[in-house]
């Protein structure tokens, strides 16, 4: 296994790429974490642009995104790698797996785990992946002792108080902006390694902290969500053109009405009816989008329940911040926006990162 160790072997190679999207694609949108398989769903409020820098530094891979327009965002960390994450910006606390996430919190997430993200508009996130090995090997060879790592689940860790949160956000703030620039730097590798190591120090110092704080029940919401999100998609998909109701989806999942409005307005600020409405607007668009169908803006609307066409047109406007049939002109046009895929590979490569 390759070593933390600036001194042997050659300089590392680092990257870093920006990507800017002025309309939401979720498919592009699939990877914005490295070894993540995550699902974007447009929800009301905020514009649409979207910012992401990806940077590839020698042992790990840092992820950023500037989100102006509220999403929902269901999925799976990297399988293979530890994943660190916080929040860099936000105007309202996001509601992460049922929990609302304060600014210089630092989560935890461990192989595989689940997710569930409810960003409001203008959200900016970081995301910090390295497998396991590689924290572990720098911890033994950097510091006086090997913290405790998660073995399961998402992690939540207080600064130990608001200065220290203050001082960690400014640091990582100062960072993202450093990122921009690494790709043209003469000595990139140099800063790459040097940045990655100042990054690996601070994720140490928190994780030798105590307590950790996780919600309770945590496992048991995310799942619940989860089945609840599968079953109403289903529900969308069985009966896409139904005008469903509270009672169907009460059916649907099992819950009573009141749990379900109570569980959607906790988790995603949207009553189960605004809910539907969402996710089948959301449906429209990838139709819109995906090349390989050829329905009209009347046929696709009709075919997920929209009959009052006008009224469509003014929902789809009002969430994607154009008419439907703009999108519609863009899907025979070529598909430019192209997706990040970032994979934590040393078979190859000395034991540095790929971006592939």
């Amino acid at each position: 296994m390759a070593e933390l160790n600036a001194s042997e072997g050659p300089e590392p190679e680092v990257s870093a790429e920006l990507l800017a999207m002025s309309e939401f694609d979720p498919q592009a949108l699939s990877h914005v974490v490295s070894g993540a398989e995550f699902e974007h769903r447009r929800l009301s409020g905020g514009g649409s642009r979207i910012d992401l820098l990806q940077c590839c530094l020698p042992h790990s891979v840092l992820n950023r995104g500037v989100y102006a327009p509220a999403v929902l965002v269901t999925g799976t960390f990297a399988k293979e790698a530890i994943t660190i994450g916080t929040m860099l910006q936000q105007q309202d606390s996001t509601i992460l797996n049922g929990s609302t996430v304060q600014m210089g919190t630092v989560q935890i997430y461990t192989e595989g785990s689940e997710m569930c993200y409810r960003a409001w508009p203008n959200a900016t996130w970081l995301a910090f992946v390295i497998s396991r090995e590689q924290l572990h090997d720098y911890c033994a060879q950097h510091l006086d002792y090997v913290p405790s790592v998660p073995t399961s689940g998402v992690v939540s860790i207080n600064p130990q108080d608001r200065r220290s949160g203050d001082r960690l956000l400014a640091a990582l703030r100062d960072l993202d902006g450093s990122l921009r620039s690494l790709s043209r730097l003469p000595n990139a590798a140099r800063v790459g390694e040097s940045i990655e190591h100042d990054l690996l120090a601070r994720i140490a110092g928190f994780l030798g902290r105590r307590p950790h704080v996780q919600a309770s029940g945590d496992r048991r919401r995310v799942r619940l969500c989860g089945q609840i999100l599968r079953d109403t998609i289903a529900l969308v998909e069985r009966n896409p053109t139904e005008m469903l109701d509270l009672h169907s989806m009460s059916k649907a999942t099992g819950l009573s009405p009141r749990t379900l409005q109570r569980t959607f307005q906790a988790e995603y600020g949207l009553s189960p009816q605004g809910w539907l409405r969402v996710e089948r607007l959301n449906r429209v668009r990838a139709d819109l989008l995906d090349p390989g169908q050829e329905r009209s803006v009347t046929q696709t609307a009709t075919r997920w329940g929209f009959f009052h066409l006008g009224r469509f047109s003014q929902y789809y406007r009002q969430l994607f911040g154009e008419r439907p049939s703009a999108t519609s002109a863009r899907r025979a046009a070529t598909h430019s926006t192209r997706t990040f895929e970032f994979s934590l590979s040393r078979s190859s490569n000395g034991g540095r990162a790929d971006l592939s």
